[in-house]
C-alpha cells in the first residue's frame, strides 16, 4: 500500500511538475530571450558579467553563483562545438571510405569530436548535479519533485538518483536515502518493462 501511494504521488508531483514548466522551458532559459536576459532569477551580476561566464566558458563559477540558466548556455554552447566536430568528422569519414589519403584527417577529426564529446557530457553532469544539490539543500525532500523534473529535462534519470542517493548515505538522512531509493527502483522498474 505505501509503495502504491509514493508511486501515485510521485506520478502526480511529475505530472504537475512538467504542466508548470511547459510555459516557460523548465529551468532552462528561453529560445526567445535576449542576450541582455541571461539570467531570471534576480541575480546579483550584471547582463555583462554573466555574458562574459559564459565567454570563459566558466560554468563552475556560474554554478557557485547559483547561476544555472548561465551555466546551462555554457552547456550548450559545448554541445553544439560537439555537434560541429560531429559534422565534420562524418565528413571526413565519408572522403576516407573513397580514398584512404583522408584516414588520418579523419582520425582526428574524430578525435576532436570525442574530446568536445566527453567535455559537453562532463559540464552537463555537473551543473545538473550542482543545480540538483542546490534543490536538496535548499528545499530538502520537498525538493524532490523538481529534481525529477531536472532529471527528465537533461535526461539525466538513469545517474542523478544515484549520485544523490549517495550524498544522501553520507550525510546520513534516512528520509530522504528511502525516497531517493524508491525514485531509483521506479526508475529500473520502467528501464525493465521498456526490455521486454
Amino acid at each position: 500500500m505505501k509503495k502504491n501511494s509514493l508511486f501515485t504521488y510521485v506520478i502526480a508531483m511529475i505530472a504537475f511538475f512538467m504542466m508548470a514548466s511547459c510555459g516557460n522551458g523548465g529551468s532552462k532559459p528561453s529560445e526567445e530571450s535576449s542576450d541582455t536576459e541571461i539570467s531570471s532569477n534576480s541575480s546579483k551580476l550584471s547582463d555583462e558579467e554573466l555574458r562574459h561566464l559564459i565567454y570563459k566558458d566558466d560554468f563552475r563559477k556560474a554554478c557557485e553563483l547559483k547561476e544555472y540558466l548561465t551555466a546551462y548556455k555554457i552547456v550548450d554552447k559545448f554541445n553544439d562545438e560537439a555537434s560541429r566536430f560531429k559534422a565534420n568528422m562524418e565528413k571526413y569519414r565519408a572522403l576516407a571510405e573513397r580514398d584512404k589519403g583522408w584516414t588520418n584527417y579523419y582520425s582526428e577529426a574524430k578525435a576532436r569530436y570525442e574530446e568536445s564529446l566527453k567535455k559537453y557530457i562532463d559540464t552537463k553532469k555537473y551543473v545538473v548535479l550542482q543545480e540538483s544539490l542546490f534543490v536538496l539543500e535548499s528545499e530538502g525532500v520537498n525538493g524532490l519533485m523538481r529534481i525529477v523534473g531536472i532529471a527528465k529535462e537533461h535526461d539525466s534519470e538513469d545517474w542523478l538518483y544515484t549520485e544523490l542517493l549517495d550524498v544522501a548515505k553520507k550525510i546520513g538522512d534516512s528520509d530522504l536515502t528511502e525516497r531517493l531509493q524508491n525514485m531509483i527502483n521506479l526508475e529500473s522498474s520502467k528501464d525493465q518493462k521498456v526490455k521486454k
